[in-house]
């Protein structure tokens, strides 16, 4: 046997294997390796593009015509001592440099439509190119993160993303307040109650419902839940928070649950038979012991749920409606309006769709809040994400 073993045909048998293996994984690293490096590639070239675009956006004249116009609006007012609501009314029409805007505001400021423009002309040649972009850039900023109106779509434009950032956490409010408490408690039960064979029934069972296209629970939420909310609430309109909230909220239930149940499996059993041998009822175990020490997975699972929330967008676009949340001027009635999930609110995603349909000019500024909506999207999706991950760690460092 030893001879057969050392006989150098055989030796150079089971080299000549040992190499052709050799090759097969080398390629195979190489394949991997290539996959990994394009869907990197991908994410980072989607990232170029949406910050190029943005950037395009942020710089773009209209907000340097936008500054101006509104500095030449207060100094002209001042000189005839304009009232402060009527400056007010003015500065709310000086949104861009077109005819029609140089046409309403020439009357009230006592100038001719052309000594107008001539003014506005002569203010904007005197600007240097290092000033002229800082003005865009700031004007562009503090109109896109401070204004209070989405109206880009319009023709008096304004750039406040937060009616849109107001829709998206209304609607993953009420989907977050449905999909935790049913997420959580599926998970209890199929971790601790359930016995082994239902469990493993039940858990494929529930995970269903994260296979069902979003197309589907945005027309059962506009046809089958939204009449019921109006049979209670007779003012809703068709297109509201609520609905579309409640079902991305049944939609979300699998990754809360799943994610959970995986932590509260996690857990030592050890744990759970200390616990009992103290005497511990199962809820008593369920609650005190369990929960607590998985609390760091279902953290990560809520957050992962709200990210998916704010990232949906066939619910909230068919569902929701498209039409921006517009505030009261008084507080306390801005707080009823942003509160209130029986009203229609536009989201950030319901946004995007509406603009991809095709309806704007490729290049125009309305094509480009594309891309700076979508900026603000990705990033806070990426840092819910990071949120979710550092948390996921805490799990692991526990019960490894």
């Amino acid at each position: 046997m030893a001879e057969e073993l050392l006989n150098p045909s055989t030796v150079a048998a089971a080299l000549q294997v040992n190499s052709s293996r050799n090759q097969k994984e080398t390629v195979i690293k190489f394949v991997m390796l290539a996959c990994a490096a394009f869907s990197i590639l991908i994410t980072v070239g989607i990232v170029v593009i949406l910050l190029e675009t943005a950037v395009l956006f942020f710089t773009d004249e209209l907000f340097l015509d936008i500054s101006v116009m509104q500095e030449m609006v207060r100094d002209l007012a001042q000189q005839i001592d304009l009232p402060t609501d009527e400056l007010q009314r003015l500065l709310a029409r000086a949104v861009n440099a077109e005819d029609r805007t140089f046409r309403f505001l020439s009357e009230p400021l006592g100038l001719s439509e052309e000594m107008l423009r001539q003014q506005f002309e002569q203010r904007i040649d005197g600007l240097g190119g290092f000033e002229a972009f800082w003005r865009t850039v700031t004007t562009s900023l503090s109109r896109f993160f401070l204004d209070n109106r989405w109206t880009p779509l319009f023709g008096s434009k304004r750039f406040g993303i937060w009616p849109l950032i107001n829709g998206t956490a209304m609607v993953a409010l009420v989907a977050m307040s449905v999909a935790v408490p049913a997420g959580v408690l599926t998970s209890l039960y199929l971790g601790l109650y359930a016995p082994r064979k239902l469990a493993q029934f039940l858990r494929p069972m529930v995970e269903v419902l994260a296979g069902i296209p979003t197309v589907v629970y945005g027309y059962f939420a506009l046809i089958y839940v939204t009449p019921i909310i109006q049979n209670i609430f007779p003012q809703t309109p068709i297109f509201n928070v609520l609905s579309a909230g409640i079902m991305m909220g049944i939609m979300i239930i699998p990754t809360v649950g799943s994610i959970s149940l995986d932590s509260i499996n996690a857990v030592p059993q050890e744990l759970h038979n200390g616990a009992y041998a103290l005497g511990a009822t199962r809820m008593e175990v369920a609650i005190q012991i369990v929960f607590p020490a998985a609390i760091s997975g279902v953290a990560a699972s809520v957050i992962l749920g709200i990210s998916r929330a704010v990232g949906e967008t066939m619910i909230v676009t068919i569902a929701s409606g498209q039409q921006p949340v517009s505030y009261s001027e008084g507080f306390f009635t801005s707080l009823g309006t942003v509160f209130n999930p029986l009203q229609s609110m536009a989201t950030m995603t319901a946004y995007i769709a509406q603009v991809s349909l095709g309806d704007v000019a490729f290049g125009s500024i309305e094509y480009e809040t594309l891309f700076a909506v979508g900026m603000v999207l990705f990033s806070i999706t990426l840092s819910l994400n990071i949120i979710s991950r550092e948390i996921s760690k805490r799990i692991r460092i526990a019960y490894e």
